[in-house]
C-alpha cells in the first residue's frame, strides 16, 4: 500500500500549499531539476531499501500502457532527459509490434517495408534500461494496490502510472458494420488485411469525406480499383475547408477518377449480388466490393473507466494542464484524453502532452493550455493544408486558380490561420509565420490575392534565407539551429539528418526543406549577386544625401578670373540641363528596373544584379545632383523636391546596405530593411509630381 498524501511532494509544482519560490532560497549547489529529483529519491528510498545489503535502488516504477506514437514519444522525451537514470520505465502495448509510424501507413501499400517505420532502432529500449512488453494487454489497473494486470497474467507494480491508449476508429452501429470485406483503416494489422483483399477486389467506398477517408480514397484508386467517397455532410474535409475549398478539393478528387457522393447517410450494408450493396438513407445505393469506414475515432478509455477515472461526459479521460487524471498518481496523454471537452484526432497535440508531461516528471513546471490543430493531406497532385486557427473569425483573403484555393485569415494585421488546396510552395512558411502571428502588410495581401504569394520568390523558397529561430519541422517544433547544429556535427544526408533530430517523421511536408539545408551545407551557399556594388551605391547614396543635407552650399566666384571649374558646371545652363535630364533619367531608370521584383512574369536576369544597378544609378544620380544645385537645397518647390529626392535616396540607401551586410537574416534586421523599404516606397509617389512642377517653372515661368 502507497500513502496517496505524499504525492504532492513528487511534484512540488502542483501542490498548492507549498511556499512560493521567493519564500525559499534554492541551495547552490542543486538545480531546480535536481531538487525534485532528490526529493522523488527520499521520498521512495524506504519501498526500494534491500534488507539484506543495506543499498537503496531508489528507482521510481513508471509504467506506460500505450506503445503507439505518443507513448513512443513520451519515453524518448524521458530518455532524452536523462530520466531513465531515476525512474524504471516500463512500457506496454497490446500489438505484437514495436512503435511505428501511423501516419505514413498508406506507404504499406506502395512497398514500403513495414520495418523502416519502427520509431526506434533495434535495442534502443535496452541501450537505456526501459522495459518493453509486446502482445500483451493491460486488462486491469488497481488503484489501491498500484499495479496493472496484463491478458498474460503477469502484474506490474507501479509509483506512477501513463495512460496513452489512443484510440480506435468508429464503427457506426449499423446493420452490417462488422460484417465481411468491411474494414476499418488504423493499425498495420488493418492495412495488411485490406491490401491483401484488394488485390482481388474492383471496386471500393470509402464512408467518410475527412483526411482519412481522403487518404484511404486515394490509396484505392492507386491500386486501381473504382473508388467512391461517401460523406454524409455537403463537402468534402467540412472540419478544415469552407464551402469554397471544399468544392476546389472536390474537383481535383474528381479529376483523379474517384466519384465523390455527398449529403449521403449510410442506413445498412448488405451482401447482395456483386458485392456489399449499401443502403443510404434516401433510398439509393451503391454495389462495391469492399467497404472502408473513416468516419472518426473514440477514446480508448475502457481501462480507465473499469478503475474509476473521472471520464469527460462524452467519453475519453479528463485531464489538468499537468496532463494528471482524478488520481494524482496516474497520467494521461494522446488520444485517450479529453481536455477541456477537446479530442484531438491528431498526433502534434499528443506529442506535445507527452512533452509537458515529461518535463514535468523532471522537475519542471510546464502547462498544455491547447495545441497546434494544424493538418495535412497530400493526394495526388495536390496537398491541402489547414494551418493554425483556421476555424477563427477575422479579415480573409483568397486567391483562387484553376486548381487552387488558398486563404488566409488575419486578425489586427496578424497572421492567425490559413487554409489551401493544391500546390502551394509557401505552406512551410506560413506555418511558420502562423506560428508567431507576424503581421502581413497591406502590400503582401495584394500580392496574395494577385499571385497567391505573400513574400517575393527568394524570400519563400530560400530556407538558408529564413532567421535560426524559424520552424522548419512544425510536427516535432524542430528550429533550423537543431538542423543546422546537426549538419556541423557530422550528419552528411538528408537521412541522417532525419535519424539525428527526428525531423520528417511524422508528416513529411519539411522533407524539400531538409533536402534544400543539407544541399548548401554540403556546398557553400551562393550569395545573391550584386551586394559588394549594392554595398557601395548604398554608401555613397547615404554620404551624398548628408553632405547636401550638412553643406552650407558652394560659393561663387564673383570675378572672372577667378572661376572654377566646378563653378562653370554650377552655373552653365547647358551643363544643368544636362545633370538634370540626367538625373531624370536614372530615376525613371531606377523605376523601370524595380519592375523585376514587381511584376511576376519579369524573371530575366539575376535578382541581385538589378537591385544593384538600381542602387547604382540612384547614387549616380545623387552625384550629380551634387553639380546640379550647386550644394543649395533651394526654397520653396525646388526645397520640397530636394528634402524628397534626398530622403527617398536616405531610405533606400540604408535599406540597401542593411540587405548586402545580411548573413543570417536576423528577424530585426529583416524587420529594420523592410520598414525603411516601404518608407522608400511611399516616398517615391509624390517625386514624379515634383518634379514635374519644377521642370514646368523653370522652362515656362
Amino acid at each position: 500500500m502507497h500513502d496517496h498524501g505524499t504525492w504532492p511532494l513528487v511534484f512540488p509544482m502542483l501542490d498548492p500549499t507549498r511556499a512560493s519560490p521567493s519564500s525559499r532560497k534554492m541551495p547552490a549547489t542543486l538545480s531546480r531539476k535536481r531538487k525534485t529529483t532528490e526529493r522523488i529519491k527520499a521520498l521512495f528510498a524506504r519501498r526500494f531499501q534491500n534488507p539484506t545489503t543495506g543499498n537503496s535502488a531508489v528507482k521510481i516504477h513508471l509504467v506506460v500502457i500505450g506503445n503507439g506514437m505518443v507513448g513512443h514519444r513520451f519515453i524518448q522525451q524521458m530518455v532524452e532527459k536523462g530520466a531513465y537514470r531515476d525512474f524504471a520505465i516500463t512500457i506496454v502495448g497490446g500489438e505484437r509490434h514495436p512503435a511505428y509510424d501511423r501516419v505514413n501507413l498508406t506507404k504499406l501499400f506502395f512497398g514500403k517495408e513495414f520495418h523502416s517505420m519502427h520509431l526506434a532502432r533495434k535495442g534502443w529500449h535496452d541501450e537505456h534500461d526501459i522495459t518493453e512488453i509486446l502482445g500483451d494487454m493491460a486488462t486491469m489497473v488497481d488503484r489501491v494496490e498500484k499495479v496493472v494486470h496484463l491478458s498474460s497474467g503477469r502484474v506490474l507494480s507501479y509509483d506512477l502510472l501513463v495512460f496513452a491508449t489512443g484510440s480506435e476508429p468508429v464503427r457506426p452501429d449499423i446493420p452490417g458494420a462488422s460484417g465481411k470485406d468491411v474494414y476499418v483503416y488504423r493499425s498495420v494489422e488493418d492495412i495488411w488485411k485490406l491490401k491483401e483483399r484488394c488485390s482481388t477486389a474492383r471496386s471500393a467506398a470509402v464512408i467518410g469525406g475527412g483526411l482519412l477517408g481522403l487518404e484511404a480514397a486515394d490509396a484505392m484508386k492507386h491500386l486501381g480499383l473504382e473508388t467512391h467517397v461517401v460523406e454524409r455532410g455537403s463537402g468534402l474535409l467540412a472540419r478544415q475547408l469552407n464551402p469554397e475549398g471544399s468544392t476546389c478539393l472536390q474537383k481535383h478528387v474528381e479529376s483523379l477518377g474517384m466519384t465523390v457522393h455527398n449529403a449521403k447517410v449510410t442506413h445498412t450494408i448488405w451482401d447482395g449480388e456483386g458485392g456489399k450493396r449499401i443502403w443510404f438513407g434516401d433510398g439509393t445505393s451503391l454495389v462495391v466490393d469492399i467497404v472502408i469506414f473513416a468516419v472518426g475515432i473514440k477514446p480508448r478509455d475502457e481501462l480507465a473507466r473499469a478503475c474509476d477515472l473521472k471520464l469527460s461526459g462524452l467519453g475519453g479521460i479528463e485531464v489538468d494542464e499537468h496532463l494528471r487524471t482524478s488520481d494524482p498518481a496516474i497520467f494521461a496523454i494522446g488520444e485517450c484524453v479529453r481536455f477541456r471537452g477537446t479530442l484531438y484526432g491528431l498526433v502534434l497535440p499528443g506529442y506535445e502532452m507527452a512533452a509537458v508531461l515529461a518535463e514535468n516528471l523532471n522537475g519542471g513546471n510546464s502547462r498544455f493550455d491547447d495545441a497546434d490543430r494544424s493538418a495535412v493531406l497530400k493526394l495526388n497532385g495536390a496537398e491541402v493544408a489547414a494551418v493554425g486557427d483556421f476555424q477563427a473569425n477575422g479579415n480573409t483573403f483568397t486567391q483562387t486558380g484553376e486548381h487552387t484555393y488558398h486563404q488566409i485569415i488575419l486578425q489586427r494585421g496578424r497572421l492567425i490561420g490559413a487554409i489551401s488546396v493544391g500546390p502551394w510552395e509557401e505552406q512551410a512558411r506560413i506555418r511558420e509565420a502562423v506560428k508567431v502571428q507576424k503581421r502581413i502588410w497591406p502590400w503582401q495581401t495584394r500580392r496574395f490575392i494577385r499571385e497567391g504569394r505573400l513574400w517575393d520568390d527568394s524570400e519563400t523558397t530560400n530556407v538558408l534565407a529564413w532567421p535560426e529561430s524559424a520552424e522548419i519541422c512544425n510536427c516535432l517544433a524542430i528550429r533550423k539551429n537543431i538542423l543546422t547544429a546537426a549538419c556541423a556535427s557530422g550528419c552528411t544526408t538528408v537521412e541522417g539528418l532525419v535519424e539525428k533530430t527526428g525531423a520528417s517523421t511524422v508528416c513529411g511536408s519539411c522533407r524539400p526543406l531538409l533536402a534544400q539545408l543539407m544541399g548548401a551545407w554540403e556546398t557553400e551557399p551562393v550569395r545573391p549577386r550584386g551586394r559588394p556594388a549594392l554595398a557601395l551605391a548604398s554608401i555613397v547614396a547615404v554620404l551624398s544625401t548628408f553632405t547636401l543635407l550638412l553643406w552650407p552650399g558652394w560659393q561663387l566666384e564673383t570675378t572672372v578670373q577667378k572661376v572654377s571649374l566646378l563653378d562653370i558646371l554650377i552655373t552653365d545652363p547647358f551643363i544643368k540641363k544636362v545633370t538634370g535630364f540626367t538625373i531624370l533619367g536614372c530615376a525613371v531608370l531606377s523605376l523601370l528596373l524595380s519592375l523585376r521584383k514587381r511584376i511576376s512574369k519579369i524573371r530575366i536576369g539575376d535578382y541581385g544584379i538589378w537591385k544593384a544597378i538600381h542602387a547604382c544609378l540612384g547614387g549616380l544620380g545623387l552625384i550629380i545632383l551634387v553639380t546640379h544645385t550647386g550644394f543649395h537645397l533651394g526654397s520653396n518647390l525646388n526645397f520640397i523636391l530636394m528634402i524628397n529626392f534626398l530622403a527617398l535616396a536616405a531610405l533606400g540607401g540604408t535599406a540597401g546596405f542593411v540587405h548586402a551586410m545580411e548573413r543570417n537574416q536576423s528577424s530585426g534586421h529583416v524587420l529594420a530593411r523592410r520598414l525603411m523599404t516601404l518608407g522608400h516606397i511611399v516616398l517615391f509617389w509624390p517625386f514624379p509630381v515634383l518634379l514635374f512642377f519644377h521642370v514646368l517653372k523653370v522652362y515656362y515661368y
